[in-house]
């Protein structure tokens, strides 16, 4: 999941940095994904969190969750979906997905 959710921040134009603290981060994102198992593994939840830095105020939100008739999601598309959401309810319309997302 973490290269998911880092390619997708690159996708939308993010630069990401990979530490336990930046000083000069704009943003802070965490996530929490949890999976199950039947016959192979599949997503079951995944909630994702921008953080202002260093504030640590919520800028977006999102929240995916498998029905009990689950079925197998592809975990990249699913962090795609809530990003995407993520950037139009943080008020950037403009870093919705890149052409090089579309690749």
């Amino acid at each position: 999941m973490d290269a998911a959710v880092q390619r997708n921040l690159e996708n939308h134009g993010v630069s990401v940095s990979i530490a336990p603290a930046c000083d000069k981060a704009d943003m802070n994102v965490s996530y929490t994904d949890s999976w199950f198992w039947d016959i192979v593994m599949y997503l079951r939840s995944m909630d994702i969190r921008f953080y202002k830095a260093p504030s640590g105020g919520l800028i977006a939100s999102g929240h995916w969750k498998n029905s009990v008739l689950h079925q197998f999601p592809n975990a990249d598309g699913v962090v795609q979906d809530l990003m995407d959401g993520m950037f139009v309810q943080a008020g950037e319309p403009g870093a919705i997905r890149t052409k090089a997302a579309s690749n």
